[in-house]
């Protein structure tokens, strides 16, 4: 294969090996594809190397692959991994990934990630770290706890909470902000990233509503599932439920604020967008388009609805929330 746009879009394109087959990311998950069908000629041939028989030899020609067309944005991949490098250069991160995406359609727009590989030499790590690592998320798991009580019904953005001061105590845990806050609105407990608070919501959503009810939420929003797009090596993530045998009475208070549970950077890109979108999970997609080499599209992307997570109303909640995260954070 020719790439030409050496370094960019590496893990995501992968690689074809010495038998030109095809390994990671596109060339992998759609090697039967893009490889066609080699052709052949056989022969028979004297000690002299002329044919014997000529015209009876067998021959089949070639058949071209299939065209394949990503989803892929190159002017914004462009932008996005020259930020990448300057991050990698300036901070020198054991890991980063960016990951893009239309809320509306669910297509990856661009996706990338350091450390990767070069394809020339196929050096490097080949895995798509954005699809393929899994992490706990921290606070940007927040989001669960308060778009699951605004679906309910059971906070306003401008419900208020004690966070006392920082440091609460309860049988069996304890847990701590980084801040002594006093009370907090619901909109401030996502843009101060209160701990205390996220607890509170999430344990809200699970005494009005059902043991189990805050867990149902994480589902829904995708996380523990794959989310099925066209790449190599995806990972589903993890979700601990009441049910499991390693959930305790400390797993609550964790989960509401990003631990005790991992998650993919595609995951987590997901469930913003449903809430960017108006409420709705879309199939993350990033083939637009397969064609014949004649030109005849035997593929073309159509958005995927996979669920509504919340109601339009508890979005416009979380969208005006998430907007005082960059506005008062």
């Amino acid at each position: 294969r020719h790439y030409p746009n050496p370094g960019r879009l590496a893990q995501v394109l992968g690689y074809t090996d010495a038998e030109n087959v095809g390994r990671e990311g596109i060339e992998g998950a759609l090697d039967k594809q893009l490889a066609g069908v080699a052709g052949y000629r056989t022969v028979e041939r004297t000690r002299r190397s002329s044919e014997v028989l000529p015209g009876v030899n067998t021959q089949s020609s070639p058949v071209d692959g299939e065209n394949v067309e990503l989803t892929i944005n190159m002017g914004l991949q462009e932008i996005v991994e020259a930020a990448l490098q300057r991050a990698v250069s300036k901070f020198d991160p054991e890991k980063i990934m960016a990951v893009f995406m239309d809320p509306a359609s669910g297509e990856v727009l661009a996706m990338a990630s350091r450390p990767h590989f070069d394809q020339k030499t196929r050096k490097g790590i080949r895995k798509i770290h954005p699809v393929a690592d899994r992490y706990e998320p921290g606070s940007t798991f927040k989001i669960v706890a308060l778009a699951a009580a605004f679906d309910q019904e059971l906070i306003t953005l401008d419900s208020v909470f004690f966070c006392h001061n920082g440091k609460y105590h309860a049988p069996g845990f304890f847990l701590s902000d980084h801040r002594a806050f006093s009370y907090l609105s619901s909109r401030e407990i996502l843009s101060q990233s209160s701990n205390i608070g996220a607890f509170f919501i999430a344990k809200k959503v699970e005494d009005r509503s059902g043991v189990g009810t805050f867990n149902d939420y994480i589902k829904n929003f995708g996380f523990g599932s794959r989310t099925g797009i066209e790449l190599t090596a995806e990972a589903a993530g993890m979700v601990t439920g009441p049910e499991d045998r390693t959930w305790s009475r400390t797993s609550l208070s964790r989960i509401a604020m990003g631990y005790e549970v991992d998650v993919t950077a595609l995951q987590m890109v997901s469930a913003l967008s449903a809430i960017a979108n108006g409420g709705n999970l879309m199939k993350p997609q990033i083939i637009q388009k397969v064609s014949l080499p004649g030109g005849e599209v035997i593929y073309q992307l159509q958005p995927k609805k996979i669920r509504r997570v919340i109601s339009e109303r508890a979005a416009g909640m979380m969208v005006n929330a998430l907007t005082a995260v960059v506005a008062d954070g």
